[in-house]
């Protein structure tokens, strides 16, 4: 895949593009390539994480790609566009039920989608994929891996076993977007994700998700405005 721009937030370098670029380029390299590429999707709760959590930042430097998902890195930095784990999910999904890739999904045991959940879920929308589905490592090589551990474990999982599948031509990071896939959660309208309030919704559905707003409202901001404020001193 060709290399982006990035913009650095917290010293890790986040990739400037759009999605209609960066899905055109999955197409291409999923057709074309025998490359891994490792593609991760970190948000403000995982970028002030690793401030202080040196493996969680070694994790993320590693990734070929790291694209913003969350609204308030495009509201506090000059990224393009949001490009969640979630749509990037639904994009590789996509290709894969069209050209019959395999997809290999790492689930966390303790989550709400369980293994039946999520074949279910993947057989009903994507009928074409040939879906296995594990909580750690595959019996085959999958052409497509996605990681649904949430972070920081997510990030681990692929730092400690990308290298094991070296045909596999993309790993994702995608979090709880796999409850969104199973519907075990309620994923915002879409007219709310557009104005950035998908936080607010999540917050109302989950009350227990506050501390993590707050991480991503509050704490977030304030330092991204430190950081400029000693850049500009």
């Amino acid at each position: 895949m060709q290399k982006y721009p990035s913009i650095k937030v917290f010293g890790i370098p986040i990739h400037n593009i759009t999605s209609e670029t960066f899905f055109n380029d999955i197409r291409t390299h999923l057709r074309d390539s025998n490359e891994t590429i490792v593609v991760m999707t970190p948000n403000p709760e995982i970028l002030v994480a690793a401030r202080s959590n040196t493996r969680l930042r070694n994790a993320l430097q590693s990734a070929n790609i790291r694209t913003p998902d969350g609204q308030g890195l495009i509201l506090l930095t000059s990224l393009k566009e949001r490009i969640t784990g979630t749509d990037t999910m639904h994009a590789l999904l996509q290709e894969a039920h069209k050209h019959r890739y395999t997809v290999g999904i790492v689930y966390n045991p303790g989550g709400l989608s369980q293994i039946a959940d999520i074949q279910k879920a993947i057989h009903n929308t994507y009928s074409n994929c040939v879906v296995e589905v594990t909580e750690n490592n595959f019996t085959s090589t999958p052409d497509i891996i996605l990681v649904a551990l949430g972070a920081p474990r997510q990030e681990y999982w692929i730092e400690h076993n990308a290298a094991k599948y070296k045909n596999t031509k993309i790993i994702l990071t995608v979090g709880g977007g796999i409850d969104f896939l199973t519907n075990k959660q309620k994923r915002a309208p879409l007219f709310i994700r557009k104005i950035g309030l998908e936080w607010l919704w999540r917050l109302i559905k989950q009350p227990s998700r506050l501390q993590r707003i707050i991480t991503a409202t509050v704490i977030f901001p304030l330092y991204i405005l430190a950081d400029k404020f000693s850049t500009q001193s």
